[in-house]
């Protein structure tokens, strides 16, 4: 984990065994006690120049899901990312009215992202079968404004008899950060479930910055500048007049005028 997370600034984990963060020690990253319940966790890197707060979620949690809400500001940003850190238990949301809590996670947070082990399997995500909370989100998602960023490929490998590998592990992001994030499968790292990665590109905040010239450029003023450059003029000196190339010595600026018009 310490190599394959190093180009990571926030890590996200479910269904996890976690009870202490000193049990699973990664140095480069900070486990806030608050974010290691009931089977989620969530890290950030120690140098990382956001702050990462986590907001209440009690309303969005049931029996059936956990989820966590993390709420990242970045001076680089105009407005703070909204993480949502998810998982729901398989066999439950089984149609599209137990998956009303993403129409209150999307009208309630701007450049919302909701990542996690959704359990829904259906066709639309590549994934093997149809399994009726499958139907639920796929029927949600028409309506919802949350786009799907998977690219069908398999998330979860199968490693019991009968089984076969599957694409559970969704994300889901808001309309204004769709052309921002880019998603891909990770590593493999001793689980049967692979990593996902999302990449987020910072679009810096317009920053409108009024240089000063040095010297004001107007010459009227008793300035120092307007002195010196006043100065340096009367000291230069004047340029050649431009004549045309083998003109006689009689050809003056009159005559060049007159031969012009």
């Amino acid at each position: 984990m310490e190599k394959t997370t190093e180009v990571f600034d926030i890590l996200l984990f479910q269904e996890n065994k976690l009870r202490d963060c000193t049990a699973f020690p990664l140095s480069d990253f900070v486990f806030p006690p608050e974010g290691v319940c009931s089977g989620l966790a969530y890290a950030y890197r120690r140098n990382y120049i956001c702050t990462v707060p986590l907001l209440d979620s009690t309303t969005f949690v049931t029996d059936d899901r956990q989820l966590e809400i993390l709420q990242i500001h970045d001076p680089r940003l105009h407005k703070p990312l909204t993480l949502v850190n998810l998982y729901v238990r398989g066999g439950s949301a089984a149609d599209s009215c137990q998956w009303d809590f993403l129409w209150g996670l999307s009208d309630t947070y701007e450049n919302l992202i909701v990542v996690g082990d959704f359990n829904a399997r259906h066709f639309s995500w590549n994934s093997a079968g149809v399994n009726p909370y499958g139907k639920g989100l796929a029927a949600a998602l028409l309506d919802v404004d949350l786009h799907l960023l998977n690219t069908g490929e398999p998330t979860r490998l199968a490693e019991r008899s009968g089984d076969t590998d599957s694409c559970t592990d969704l994300t889901l992001c808001s309309s204004d950060l769709q052309s921002r994030l880019t998603w891909k499968l990770g590593s493999h790292v001793d689980s049967d479930h692979l990593l996902c990665e999302v990449h987020c590109r910072v679009r810096y905040a317009n920053r409108l910055f009024k240089y000063k010239h040095p010297y004001d450029q107007c010459s009227k003023g008793n300035t120092l500048w307007n002195a010196i450059r006043n100065f340096t003029k009367s000291r230069r000196t004047p340029r050649p007049l431009l004549t045309r190339s083998g003109a006689p010595s009689w050809w003056n600026d009159e005559v060049d005028l007159a031969w012009t018009h």
